[in-house]
């Protein structure tokens, strides 16, 4: 993990491969380091170790103590227009998972995406609008 959050890119770039894989097998491993994740979505690091975290974060839950920042970092990369389409399409995810168990937070979602269509990819799109469509029921 210390390579994974070494501020030299390509060490960190080559780590997060490395560590996506092993929080596959181990996820119990990330409660660790939970905050520093979420806290490293807002930085300025190289996408893969953004989608490691954000991919990790789809389908495993985020203590109560960090919720609230990786909520408000999930937003800003689904909200940047720079930001490479998987990492935003994971966010999404992300979020989608948050929206279910705090609804307040569906009608910022929603709005959000919809203002994200216009510049979607396909893959972007196909996510958005399966998110939309159980947001809108």
């Amino acid at each position: 993990m210390e390579l994974f959050f070494c501020p030299k890119t390509l060490l960190a770039q080559r780590a997060a491969f490395a560590v996506s894989h092993i929080l596959e097998e181990s996820p119990q491993l990330a409660g660790k380091y939970e905050y520093q994740l979420a806290n490293l979505l807002n930085k300025r690091v190289h996408d893969a170790n953004k989608r490691c975290i954000v991919k990790f974060y789809m389908t495993h839950e985020v203590s109560e103590v960090n919720t609230s920042l990786m909520i408000d970092n999930c937003f800003k990369l689904l909200m940047d227009p720079k930001g490479a389409i998987a990492i935003k399409a994971s966010a999404m995810s992300v979020l989608f998972n948050f929206s279910k168990i705090y609804p307040d937070l569906q009608i910022e979602l929603k709005a959000v995406i919809e203002s994200q269509l216009k510049n979607g990819s396909t893959g972007f799109l196909n996510r958005a609008n399966k998110i939309l469509n159980y947001l809108n029921k």
